[in-house]
């Protein structure tokens, strides 16, 4: 089983994520998964790949499939932290 998440998201003018890029993944003989994300201009790109074996997990490797779904489960709950960028106020001219 193959899947992909795709999401662009605009951003408002000068937010930027705290993280500007982001590349991991993990891989066990149950299958693999990545993720990634970026920014391009305004855009935040963010991508995610889930790759599963079609193979019949036997009891025997419950707990090691567990755990591989428990790290896939701790990647997809990564949070992006949207930063405001504060730009420096003008000084007051005097009249």
């Amino acid at each position: 089983m193959l899947r992909d998440v795709n999401i662009v998201m605009n951003l408002p003018d000068s937010w930027n994520p705290e993280t500007p890029s982001y590349h991991d993944s993990v891989a066990s003989e149950f299958g693999k998964a990545s993720w990634e994300w970026e920014t391009a201009g305004t855009q935040f790109h963010t991508h995610a790949r889930y790759l599963m074996n079609d193979e019949e997990i036997p009891p025997a490797k419950y707990d090691a499939f567990r755990e591989f779904l428990d790290q896939v489960r701790y990647h997809d709950l990564q949070e992006v932290l949207l930063r405001k960028e504060e730009r420096p106020v003008a000084d007051a001219q005097p009249n």
